[in-house]
C-alpha cells in the first residue's frame, strides 16, 4: 500500500464564468493507492479547508468526483443553507460533502453509503483527519436504496433539516429507490423545511427526472453552480508530483447540475 498526502486549492468565484484552480499530488503502487488530499474551497472571505482519504483497490473504488467539488463549493457559498442544520449525505463515497458541511456549522451529520466495511471505514477516515471536532458532529451508516426504512427516525429524534447527494443520480435503475427514500425523509421534515441538494453530471440525454419525480410528489428546479468551467479552455488543471509540474486534460464541470429537490405541497 502507499499512501500520499496533496492539496487542491478551489477558488469559488463570483461570477459562473471565473476560473477554478487545482494541484495535485498522487502515488500509488502493489495494487492499493491510499490517498489523503485536502481541498481548499475559497470564497470572498471564507477560505475552507477539508481532507478526506481515497482508496483503490481490487474492489474498492473510492474517489472524489467532480460532482462532489461542485456539491461542497456551494455550500461554503451558501453557509446559512447548512449551518446549524441536521444533515444527511446519501452516496458520501470519500466524504468531501460530509465533512465540508461539519466544517461549515452543521449542528450533525450523518455521511451514508453502501454498507460494505471498506467504504464506511474509509468515510470514518476521512471525518477523523479533520479533527476531533468534526468527529463528534459527524457519523457514518451503511443504507442500501432498498431498504430506506432503516434511516427513518424514531419519534423522538429530530428529522434531517438537508439532504445531500452528489452524482448518485447516474443509474435509472436507482432512481426510484432513491427518491422513495428522499420522500420519506422530506415527509418527516415538515411541509416547509427539508430539501434534498444534489450534484448530478449529465452523462445522456435518455434520462429523465419528471416522471420519477412526480410519482413521489416531488419536485425540482435548477440552482446556479459556483464553478462553471476549469480554467478558460474548460479543461487544463496543473497536476504537481515531487516538485514537477504538468498540465492534464481534465472533463470540465459544465456538464455538471446543481438541483434543489423539494415536496409538491397541496
Amino acid at each position: 500500500m502507499s499512501e500520499t498526502h496533496f492539496e487542491v486549492n478551489i477558488a469559488i468565484p463570483r461570477k459562473p464564468s471565473s476560473l477554478l484552480h487545482s494541484r495535485y499530488v498522487l502515488r500509488g503502487c502493489h495494487g492499493l493507492f491510499m490517498t489523503k488530499r485536502s481541498y481548499v474551497f475559497q470564497h470572498l472571505r471564507t477560505t475552507l479547508k477539508a481532507s478526506v482519504s481515497e482508496l483503490v483497490d481490487d474492489q474498492t473504488r473510492l474517489f472524489t468526483w467532480p460532482a462532489s467539488l461542485v456539491l461542497s463549493a456551494y455550500l461554503v457559498a451558501h453557509r446559512d443553507e447548512v449551518e446549524n442544520k441536521k444533515v444527511l449525505e446519501l452516496g458520501a463515497g470519500t466524504g468531501l460533502v460530509s465533512v465540508v458541511s461539519g466544517l461549515m456549522g452543521a449542528k450533525g451529520v450523518l455521511a451514508t453509503d453502501r454498507d460494505q466495511e471498506s467504504t464506511l471505514a474509509n468515510l470514518e477516515a476521512s471525518i477523523a483527519s479533520n479533527g476531533e471536532g468534526l468527529k463528534a458532529a459527524c457519523s457514518v451508516a451503511g443504507l442500501d436504496w432498498s431498504q430506506s426504512y432503516r434511516l427513518l427516525p424514531v419519534t423522538d429524534e429530530e428529522p434531517f433539516d438537508l439532504i445531500l447527494g452528489s452524482d448518485i443520480l447516474y443509474s435509472n435503475e436507482d432512481f426510484d429507490d432513491i427518491l422513495l427514500t428522499v420522500s420519506k425523509l422530506l415527509e418527516l421534515a415538515g411541509p416547509t423545511k427539508g430539501r434534498f441538494i444534489t450534484a448530478y453530471q449529465e452523462r445522456t440525454i435518455h434520462r429523465s427526472l419528471a416522471a420519477h419525480l412526480e410519482q413521489y410528489r416531488l419536485k425540482a428546479k435548477r440552482l446556479p453552480s459556483p464553478l462553471h468551467r476549469v480554467h478558460e479552455a474548460g479543461s487544463a488543471v496543473m497536476i504537481t508530483k515531487e516538485g514537477e509540474e504538468r498540465e492534464v486534460e481534465m472533463a470540465s464541470f459544465d456538464s455538471i447540475h446543481l438541483l434543489e429537490i423539494t415536496r409538491v405541497i397541496n
